[in-house]
């Protein structure tokens, strides 16, 4: 079978063939009367927000965008019908599918009102769902780990591999007099009394290891005092290594003391 292909020199783009790679590309397009109201729409709004393209025309542009987003986007259309400005790119904006549900787009709107062939504002959109849920679940890991971190109660820090302080919240600069000041680049160690090192290091040694332990030491507060600590050491773990070791402490001085001086007495 012999086939035959025509150079590009010779090849004639239709007004068909620009049509089909309109209608049918990924790009959603659309085009805005001066009102606001949809005169065009291609085909692509349907794979995906569901919608056919006779759904669309006539409606207005926000009839289907969150209310949250409604007034950004009469903004930028004003500086486009009103403004003198010829090409806007939107914030991403939510838009109602079909079926209800909200899908996030990436929309660039250009003026061509003044164009005879278009008589428009033509926008072309991109579905950006996948990428805004995934922006989103990271905003949410970060207010959990605030939540966790900053708000704890409890002596929360990090320490890097090598042992120096990386980030420690409110509860350690209440509990050892110290400031934040005094922990950056300081290694752990040197908050601990020697009595207490061996088995810190043998703590640390377990979590660089890979494996979470719950140990007993002693520290002293800035004014020379003691203080007694129950922590729990946990790894940090990316692809099987260690990146950290977040710490978690409860100051047990309190109880340590009491039941030293129930131990003396009962000794008399």
């Amino acid at each position: 079978m012999e086939v035959n292909f025509t150079s590009p020199g010779e090849l004639t783009h239709t007004p068909d063939f620009y049509s089909s790679i309109v209608r049918n590309g990924s790009e959603l397009i659309t085009v805005l009367n001066r009102e606001g109201r949809y005169q065009y729409v291609s085909d692509s709004i349907g794979l995906a927000l569901g919608f056919t393209s006779e759904d669309l025309l006539g409606t207005h542009v926000t009839d289907l965008i969150h209310p949250n987003d409604e007034a950004s986007i009469l903004s930028e259309l004003y500086k486009l019908t009103d403004g003198g400005v010829k090409k806007v790119t939107f914030s991403p904006i939510r838009f109602m599918a079909k079926n209800g549900d909200w899908r996030w787009l990436s929309c660039v709107s250009t003026n061509m009102l003044d164009n005879p062939h278009v008589q428009g504002i033509v926008t072309h959109a991109r579905d950006i769902t996948s990428k805004m849920e995934q922006v989103q679940k990271k905003k949410e890991s970060r207010a959990y780990y605030k939540a966790l971190f900053f708000n704890n109660p409890d002596l929360v820090f990090t320490l890097t591999t090598s042992g120096l302080v990386e980030a420690c919240n409110d509860a350690v600069v209440a509990t050892t007099g110290y400031t934040r000041e005094d922990f950056p680049e300081s290694h752990f160690i040197v908050f601990v009394l020697p009595e207490s090192r061996e088995e810190t290091f043998k703590a640390f040694g377990k979590a660089l290891a890979g494996q979470s332990c719950t140990f007993e030491t002693r520290i002293k507060h800035r004014n020379g005092s003691k203080r007694y600590l129950s922590i729990t050491l946990v790894p940090v773990m990316l692809e099987d290594h260690v990146l950290a070791v977040q710490c978690i402490a409860k100051d047990s001085t309190k109880e340590k003391e009491a039941t030293l001086l129930m131990q003396a007495q009962a000794q008399k």
